[in-house]
């Protein structure tokens, strides 16, 4: 019941955790984002960041019976960091 509650809610949970990232995202440009489009006026690394976000979620998703270890958490922080820049 818990996963399914994530997934109802998890463009609201990307934008809360991008907002941290991503200086003024709206919840509207992370549904965009989510939904595949690219808001009008935003810096492509900031994109990168939120399509992270969605990518970690959908593997903790397909994962959630797997135990957490090091090579879980690993490629989940891999995942986040994807073509950022350091």
């Amino acid at each position: 019941m818990a996963v399914e509650l994530a997934k109802r809610l998890l463009v609201d949970a990307i934008w809360k955790t991008a907002s941290i990232e991503v200086d003024g995202i709206s919840f509207r440009d992370t549904q965009e984002i989510f939904e595949g489009r690219a808001p009008a006026n935003m810096a492509v690394d900031d994109i990168i960041v939120v399509n992270n976000i969605k990518r970690a979620w959908m593997f903790l998703f397909e994962n959630v019976d797997q135990p957490v270890n090091w090579q879980y958490m690993s490629e989940y922080n891999r995942i986040l960091g994807e073509g950022s820049h350091p």
